[in-house]
């Protein structure tokens, strides 16, 4: 992400961090509290996109998404614990991630090998 100068920040600048390859952008997420790591999700039109620079750059992210218009995105409050991610998409349901969103199970096909063990 570019510097954020005061003058910029004053003037309430934006600045586009990404193209049009998944269309409408319904939802964004982004990892929460300290991390080194900051990584932002964005729901669209094509699918779950995951920027892990900030939106500096996007990837697709839709490995068991079985509805690529995906209407919510939010990370878990422990996901610098846990990496879950959960995802809502327009008649598929509810899904969960792992894997920083990497890979998505449906709620209702969630495997119990993959939950992370407190």
């Amino acid at each position: 992400m570019a510097k954020i100068t005061e003058a910029m920040a004053a003037a309430n600048v934006w600045e586009r961090v990404g193209g049009r390859e998944g269309g409408t952008v319904s939802a964004l997420a982004a990892s929460p509290g300290p991390s080194r790591e900051r990584i932002v999700w964005a729901g669209t039109m094509s699918g779950v996109f995951l920027s892990r620079d900030s939106g500096r750059t996007w990837e697709i992210s839709n490995v068991g998404l079985t509805s690529p218009y995906v209407q919510a995105v939010a990370a878990s409050p422990n996901f610098a614990r846990d990496r879950q991610v959960f995802s809502a998409a327009v008649n598929a349901g509810a899904f969960r991630s792992f894997t920083a969103g990497k890979v998505c199970f449906s709620k209702n096909r969630v495997p119990v090998t993959e939950a992370p063990r407190d």
